[in-house]
């Protein structure tokens, strides 16, 4: 007959070699269990005329913000960045808006007070979960505080993100010749522009 004692001293051991393999095994996939782990899919990039007409340039680009991780966190803030790879200088655009993107498309794709949903403001996302948003961003005030007048050029578009997760924000997205001599031009003769982002990289 094997006592309790006996039986303790058998399954203990083999108890804590257990436990120790799921500490082992939860420590080496902690970032893919349990990190807040946002990522972004793009959409096509849209140049968007407003009423009245500005020349001023701003940006709507529909974003679908999705968490791989198993942790809910912040979405704090996105913004993008313009990068001259022909003439032109580099510039930032903050996201000052959020889009009804359906209206938006309804409206001609100009921008007014009913297709406006209201300010962009940072938001949870929990885990294994997706969130679409159209935001408005418009470019950085120059020094003088006035609108900036872009020279004509082939641009680059960077999109960072900003998470709770990270102390820094992150480059999510990079979309080739997203703006083109050709695209300014247009708009500026008055259009609507829409950019179909096909080469889009991470």
């Amino acid at each position: 007959m094997v006592r309790a004692e006996d039986r303790a001293t058998v399954w203990l051991p083999l108890g804590l070699s257990i436990a120790s393999l799921i500490v082992s095994i939860l420590s080496a996939f902690k970032n893919e269990l349990f990190d807040f782990a946002p990522r972004l899919v793009g959409g096509a990039l849209m140049l968007p005329q407003t009423e009245p007409r500005s020349d001023n340039l701003q940006f709507v680009l529909p974003l679908s913000f999705v968490n791989t991780g198993y942790a809910e966190g912040i979405i704090e803030w996105v913004a993008l960045k313009f990068v001259p790879t022909v003439g032109g200088e580099e510039f930032v655009c903050d996201p000052i808006a959020e889009i009804d993107l359906t209206k938006f498309l309804q409206g001609r794709r100009h921008l007014h007070a009913e297709n406006i949903l209201g300010a962009f403001l940072p938001f949870p996302l929990e885990s294994k979960k997706s969130i679409g948003k159209a935001i408005l961003f418009s470019p950085q005030l120059s020094a003088d505080e006035q609108p900036r007048l872009f020279v004509l050029g082939e641009y680059r578009m960077d999109v960072y993100l900003k998470a709770s997760s990270e102390s820094v924000p992150q480059k999510m997205l990079s979309v080739e010749k997203a703006l083109t001599p050709k695209l300014i031009q247009d708009f500026r003769a008055g259009g609507s522009i829409f950019v179909n982002n096909r080469e889009i990289s991470l």
